[in-house]
């Protein structure tokens, strides 16, 4: 082999005759292989397959069993002038290198995750101990600094949500489920869910789904929610006058059906310089310090990775001091029947408000419909004019114009609902003075809209779920309730919690107490913390559930700092039948009791 290149380190080097049999491997090879030179000759080798004429090459990979385990390998053969045949192998270590990288990415995401547990314990004693606070007696100031607290705590745990979830993005850890969501119920709920804070700016918020979209979509519904939420949160955020839309439909491709939505606004609009970098991480358009301040600038690129997550995508187009539109789209399951518009049988319909945001949600809404006959004014005067031309109309009328120049016109619609924001409900006993038949809360609901058009006349009092003032749900007995958790702040915060309601609460400050607890008592409930000293609240889960009987047969619902399916996964298999992430709010606490509470509620587990 002289006047060969010389050898690389590391280099495998067999030689074979014509007949595929080796007459000599390098040093290399055999340390490689874990055999001496001289056991390897006279062995058939042909990693290419049999055949190949002289001066042929040939590059090829294989795996192989090497001193760190299963490898891959990388040769170039040449058949030489003789028929023998010349193979170089090399040891790559590219599988090997992702091997690290998924070790790294682990470590990262084990890392984030116990900085989202350690941040989200005291969290959840800072938002909890500031809603005890505003449910007392305080004064204005008072009130003023609580609220300041509550707010920027909330504020902190939504950053330590957006880490979490861009770590898990970019690890390709975040696991998306694929289950039957009702998109009518969602856009309307992240509607509701935003509507307080667009009455405060004195926007409107309002949503519409095409109703030819199927009543039942596959797919992530949190996850969709998370999209929607986010860009109709910062819609809000940077809109000052106007308001927000969010349209869903459905549309359909050789993949199955996608959810469509878009989030329009009337708010400052995206600088063109800027556009180009919306997406990036950490990077916010707005140049208002106070707005910027307000977020982390991975909102959207948490959006945009969920959303290509899910096989879709987002977009946008925007005019800066115009506002903008953001359309993304998501995989929404296989083909459907579409559900068949609905059609209602009504009189001439008025609409009167200033807003142009509302006015092309109602109307949306009402050609959905079917209504044969609408009309859209923006001045009380001639909302007036239009009912004289119109007797018999059915009239809505926006809050800002119903204490106006409506006046006697009242009298000649056959019905008159007057549209308030949330906050608005302090006027409805002078409205029903000045003749209103009834009102509804914003944002209008299409299913409420249609159903109070297709009524005959009579008093109407409907309302959004966000400004129902819903009592928490209750139970008709008093739990005895155990409480693993050795944080004594969140222990005092969920004691109070629950003996507000009206229950009796026993405290465990580690697992092995809670053990004993359990099998010396009787309890309706057992509230577990995960990580506790002595034994853990898994472990402690699966002795209680060995005790057997009634006592072995309580309903344990775990308390727990982490936030990654996985968590809840081990809850469940330890026996545990549901689960609360820190921090909660006490309607969680009275949801789980409700839940629960219940003697049939015994093992039971959460779906």
């Amino acid at each position: 082999m002289s006047g060969s290149q010389p050898v690389a380190p590391g280099e495998l080097i067999v030689l074979c005759d014509a007949g595929d049999t080796i007459r000599f491997v390098n040093l290399n090879f055999a340390k490689f292989f874990g055999a001496t030179a001289a056991k390897w000759l006279g062995r058939p080798f042909a990693p290419a397959g049999p055949g190949g004429a002289p001066g042929d090459t040939r590059e090829f990979r294989t795996t192989a069993k090497g001193p760190d385990g299963e490898c891959a390998l990388k040769w170039r053969l040449e058949v030489l002038p003789s028929g023998e045949k010349l193979y170089v192998g090399v040891h790559y270590i590219e599988r090997r290198a992702g091997e690290r990288r998924s070790e790294a990415s682990d470590g990262r995401m084990q890392f984030v995750a116990t900085i989202s547990h350690e941040m989200r314990t005291p969290l959840n004693g800072i938002l909890g101990m500031a809603a005890l606070l505003l449910d007392s007696e305080l004064t204005a100031n008072q009130r003023a600094y609580v609220e300041a607290v509550r707010e920027s705590g909330a504020g902190l745990l939504a950053l330590t949500n957006d880490i979490l979830d861009f770590t898990k993005l970019d690890a390709g850890r975040l696991d998306f489920e694929r289950a039957p969501y009702d998109p009518y119920a969602l856009a309307q709920s992240a509607a509701e869910l935003l509507a307080p804070q667009a009455a405060e700016k004195s926007i409107e918020i309002a949503s519409f789904v095409d109703p030819t979209t199927p009543r039942r979509l596959i797919g992530d519904e949190a996850r969709v929610r998370q999209i929607l939420l986010n860009l109709a949160g910062n819609a809000v955020k940077f809109t000052t006058s106007g308001g927000v839309s969010i349209e869903l439909h459905t549309e359909e491709s050789v993949e199955g059906l996608r959810l469509v939505g878009a989030v329009r606004d009337t708010g400052v609009g995206i600088p063109e310089d800027a556009q180009s970098s919306i997406f990036s991480k950490f990077m916010q358009a707005d140049a208002d310090a106070k707005r910027r301040a307000q977020g982390t600038g991975l909102g959207l690129a948490i959006s945009r990775g969920l959303a290509r997550a899910m096989g879709g995508d987002i977009s946008f187009t925007s005019r800066e001091g115009r506002g903008s539109v953001f359309t993304f789209s998501v995989s929404a399951g296989p083909t459907a029947e579409r559900t068949a518009a609905p059609r209602i049988d009504a009189p001439p319909i008025i609409v009167a408000t200033p807003s142009p945001v509302l006015a092309r949600i109602l109307r949306l809404q009402l050609q959905s419909f079917g209504a044969p006959q609408f009309r859209f004014v923006d001045d009380p005067v001639d909302a007036a004019f239009a009912l004289k031309e119109h007797p018999g109309a059915f009239f809505l009328c926006d809050g800002a114009f119903a204490v106006g120049e409506i006046g006697e016109a009242l009298a000649a619609a056959s019905r008159s609902l007057v549209l308030l924001a949330p906050n608005e409900r302090g006027a409805i006993e002078q409205l029903r003075q000045k003749g209103f038949d009834g009102y509804l809360v914003k944002p209008i609901r299409q299913s409420t809209l249609m159903r109070e058009i297709a009524r005959g006349r009579s008093r109407v009092e409907a309302e959004s779920s966000a400004a129902r003032q819903d009592a928490a749900p209750k139970i008709d007995r008093v739990l005895k309730i155990l409480l693993a958790e050795d944080n004594q702040i969140n222990a005092v915060l969920a004691t109070t919690l629950m003996r507000r309601a009206g229950h009796k609460v026993d405290i465990a400050v580690n697992g092995d107490e809670a053990v004993k607890a359990a099998a010396a008592g009787s309890y309706d409930m057992v509230f577990m913390d995960m990580h506790m000293p002595i034994l853990d609240g898994l472990e402690a889960s699966r002795r209680i559930r060995a005790l057997g009987g009634r006592k072995g047969a309580v309903p344990i619902v775990a308390l727990t700092a982490n936030a990654m399916a996985s968590d809840r996964q081990k809850c469940i298999a330890a026996g545990m039948n549901d689960f609360l992430s820190k921090p909660f709010e006490p309607q969680d606490i009275h949801a789980m009791l409700a839940k629960w509470g219940a003697p049939a509620a015994a093992l039971e587990q959460a779906s």
